[in-house]
């Protein structure tokens, strides 16, 4: 799938491609920085980007988001506030109670997953004498609190499907928007074009209001008028 990006680093990648369209992959990335992912994780590294933008498939590693505090009694907590995007929350509750009934991560305690507002923050404590990071990562291992985003930047190109890479995708994009402002170009040319013959038309009758004006009381019907008047 194509994952999403922030409309801002977009549009600067587009800018800076319709300028030169010999930019490589790397030098786009100081643009477009990466996925965006609306609800968090952390992009681990850039090598899973670059393959994805200079291949159009590539596997994204993302992280859960976590903080460590220190509570009154000098214990450690982890507490994991935004979850990898696209993994569901079933799947990360499931998860997290198996690894907790089995005692799976050594030096962590009273493992839990709380509701918010935002969505699930999952909390443990760390015990006495372990190091808070290593119980982490062992976590991250056996949960999908780690995981890795696959892309596949497939889309229809002229009906067909093609696979893009970053370059392609800027690429077509331009080209859509090349046509799109053709078409309306030519619409507001043609309707201009119309005014002013329109325009032309009311002249001569101005230029000429007296022969307009006898030629209409001469005619028998409007249409006969509308017809010499053509004519004319």
């Amino acid at each position: 799938s194509i994952p999403p990006h922030n409309l801002k680093e977009t549009i600067d990648a587009v800018i800076a491609y319709a300028r030169n369209k010999d930019i490589t992959v790397a030098e786009l990335l100081q643009y477009i920085k990466g996925p965006d992912f609306p609800s968090g994780g952390v992009i681990l590294g850039t090598t899973g980007i670059l393959e994805a933008y200079k291949t159009g498939r590539g596997q994204i590693p993302l992280r859960s988001e976590y903080e460590i505090v220190q509570l009154k009694n000098e214990k450690l907590r982890i507490i994991i506030t935004k979850i990898p995007y696209n993994i569901r929350k079933s799947a990360i509750v499931e998860s997290i109670s198996k690894l907790d009934k089995e005692n799976a991560v050594e030096g962590i305690s009273d493992l839990s997953v709380e509701s918010t507002r935002d969505g699930i923050r999952i909390v443990t404590d760390i015990k006495k004498g372990f190091n808070p990071e290593v119980a982490l990562n062992k976590l991250f291992k056996k949960s999908s609190l780690l995981t890795k985003f696959s892309v596949n930047m497939v889309a229809l190109v002229n009906t067909q499907p093609k696979l893009l890479t970053l370059k392609d995708v800027l690429d077509v994009y331009l080209e859509h928007q090349k046509e799109v402002l053709t078409r309306e170009l030519n619409f507001d040319l043609k309707k201009a074009q119309d005014s002013i013959h329109i325009l032309e038309g009311l002249l001569v009758a101005t230029n000429n209001i007296d022969d307009v004006v006898a030629l209409i009381k001469s005619s028998s019907s409007d249409e006969v008028a509308s017809k010499k008047l053509i004519e004319k």
